[in-house]
């Protein structure tokens, strides 16, 4: 008996006229004679200089400037701009996927003065979501892996940025060396 999320996509296919069974099967493109796509073809450049003065000259089309600049002018990430060039260079056999990790930060810094010059403050990265780990977990990680500077930081005296809760803790505590001689 079919669920109601399987009736709903049966009928959201039937609407749309697709066939589900449509696309090739997984590994099709491993039957398929190589180098018939861009990428399998030798690049057209393999030195860094050449393929960076190529995306240069065609940033420097008006159309293409000033719709970079619109896109920078909005909060496009240039890391997202650059990415995007340097894979659509790689997709058309412009360069290898190794050249074009090496032009994203040339390009990075190019975008950035172009958009200095026009007058605008660009986002340099994609900012992905923080990721924080509480202090606890990376002393336990730091005492196996790197114990010297564990042992380092267990023995630094305290800061004076201590706060005012820090400050009135009981006498033991205050003439213990580090937490490991503290009393429970």
């Amino acid at each position: 008996m079919a669920t109601k999320k399987q009736t709903r996509l049966r009928e959201q296919y039937d609407e749309a006229k697709i066939d589900p069974f449509s696309a090739p099967p997984a590994g099709f493109g491993l039957t398929t004679p190589p180098g018939q796509w861009n990428w399998e073809q030798p690049p057209e450049h393999v030195d860094l200089e050449t393929a960076f003065q190529e995306i240069k000259e065609k940033m420097m089309v008006p159309a293409t400037r000033m719709t970079m600049l619109q896109l920078m002018d909005a909060g496009l990430p240039i890391e997202t701009l650059v990415r995007t060039i340097t894979f659509v260079g790689f997709s058309e056999g412009k360069f290898t996927p190794d050249l074009a990790e090496m032009l994203n930060p040339l390009l990075s810094m190019y975008m950035t003065m172009i958009a200095d010059k026009a007058g605008i403050t660009p986002r340099l990265l994609n900012n992905p979501e923080p990721s924080s780990i509480d202090s606890k977990t990376v002393m336990t990680i730091m005492k196996d892996l790197n114990p010297d500077r564990y042992v380092e930081l267990l023995n630094r005296p305290v800061e004076d940025e201590e706060t005012e809760g820090e400050l009135e803790q009981d006498e033991n505590d205050k003439t213990a060396k580090n937490f490991m001689e503290m009393e429970a």
